[in-house]
């Protein structure tokens, strides 16, 4: 997906989380309906739907959604990796060692 298809796509993203976990959105319009289409399309060829069928667009809302999602989920994992290798590595430095105490041994006197 293109970053311009992302943007696209992120201007509704309140309409996908309707469409999935509600299971139903506001209509954005003919034209909206027909980018999400084409954002579909660019990776799925083969994608059919009917345009004229409410329950037909509903899918495709759906579909695009779940596209929306999956590819900002990528996002955010692959800028937390990108974040974490580029986060300076701190050693933590341990103690030195403490050296052994010489100990001096008491004389036995001789008696």
């Amino acid at each position: 997906m293109t970053e311009e298809q992302f943007q696209l796509l992120a201007k509704y993203e309140d309409t996908f989380d309707k469409a999935l976990h509600q299971g139903h959105a506001p209509y954005p319009g003919r034209a909206v309906i027909e980018s999400f289409l084409a954002v579909i399309r660019s990776t799925n060829p083969r994608y059919k739907t009917n345009l004229n069928c409410g329950v037909c667009v509903l899918h495709l809302v759906q579909d695009a959604g779940r596209m929306y999602f999956g590819e900002k989920k990528d996002r955010e994992r692959i800028a937390a990796e990108n974040a974490a290798k580029e986060a300076p590595v701190q050693v933590a430095e341990s103690p030195a060692p403490e050296k052994p105490k010489k100990t001096r041994k008491k004389k036995e006197s001789a008696e």
